[in-house]
Formats: C-alpha cells, structure tokens, sequence
C-alpha cells in the first residue's frame, strides 16, 4: 500500500464517515480564530493574504493566453486585485486528457489517493 495513503487514511476513513453519517467534519480548522491557533498564526494568514493583493495568481498552466481578474472580496467588498490565468479551454484539456493517461497508469487507487492527500498540506504550505 502507498506510503502515502497509509499516512493520510485516517483523514480519508473520517471524510467518508462523515459523508456516509451526513454530518459536518473537516481535515482542516477553517477559522482563523487566536483562540484555536494563538496570536501568530492569524497574524501571519492576514499578512500573507494582504501580500497576495495585487498580484498575478502565478501558476503555469497549458494553453495560458493571459489574465484576468475582476474579483471582489465577499468579506470587505473590496477588489482584490489578483489576477488568473486565461487558458483556451480546448488546449487546456488537450493536455489534461495527456496527463490521464500517466494517472491512469498507477495500479492501484490507494496510489492515487495517497499522492493527491499528499499535496494537501504542500498546497496550503505553499501560500506562506
């Protein structure tokens, strides 16, 4: 079994749990309350959101042809500013029916699973 489902399936059993019971559950603490994480922390999110302002949101993807970006804030109805990746949609899943075909080559499920859980924290990581 992948050393990554392994790690992660305990997140996974409690997802499906919560899906098959019908109850609220996350992997993650989604408020950004100092109660739950202490004074940095919330700090520290706001100062890397407010750095995020402005900017291009910069990721390479296939068949990018510009930006765009006309975003307001739901919380301060304010723009953000932040600017996104205009792809041509059908050279966008040209691609991504490329890249199936390598994802569709792992052997067994516990493999994909357990490289997507993997990227989770590197994902949210990364934002810093």
């Amino acid at each position: 079994m992948s050393t990554y489902f392994e790690k992660h399936k305990a997140m996974l059993d409690k997802a499906i749990d919560a899906c098959q019971k019908r109850y609220s559950w996350t992997g993650f603490t989604e408020s950004p309350s100092s109660k739950l994480h202490g004074k940095v922390l919330p700090a520290e999110g706001e100062r890397l959101f407010k750095e995020m302002l402005g900017c291009q949101f910069e990721i390479e993807l296939p068949g990018q042809e510009g930006w765009v970006g006309d975003e307001i804030s739901p919380f301060t109805n304010e723009p953000l500013g932040i600017h996104y990746p205009k792809v041509n949609i059908d050279k966008t899943f040209e691609a991504a029916k490329e890249a199936q075909k390598d994802w569709f080559g792992f052997a067994k499920i516990e493999s994909k699973l357990g490289s997507t859980f993997a990227t989770l924290p590197v994902s949210l990581s990364s934002l810093k």
